[in-house]
């Protein structure tokens, strides 16, 4: 499950950064893309932690497709509302 969690979050990273290359010359790198993604990811747990949206939104992008533990799928423009309707409500822990 994290593998392909990150190989999901490096996609959108690298994408999303424009950075350019074949698959095996990332794969043969010294783990920085991978300590990249897991510093994005502690990133986005914090944030979701203290419901900061700043640091949210900068980590999400538009497109992104959230999909809660009971299987309810929402958008970040619908997460936006309840996030700020609620700030209380945010995750404990992640």
């Amino acid at each position: 499950m994290l593998r392909k969690m990150l190989s999901i979050l490096a996609a959108c990273v690298l994408g999303t950064t424009g950075v350019t290359g074949s698959s095996a010359s990332l794969a043969a790198g010294d783990g920085k893309v991978e300590q990249a993604l897991m510093q994005l990811e502690r990133q986005w747990c914090a944030a979701s932690i203290k419901n900061d949206l700043g640091v949210l939104d900068a980590i999400m992008a538009d497109g992104l497709i959230l999909v809660s533990s009971s299987g309810k799928l929402t958008n970040k423009e619908q997460e936006w509302p309840i996030r700020i309707a609620t700030p209380t409500a945010s995750a404990k822990s992640i």
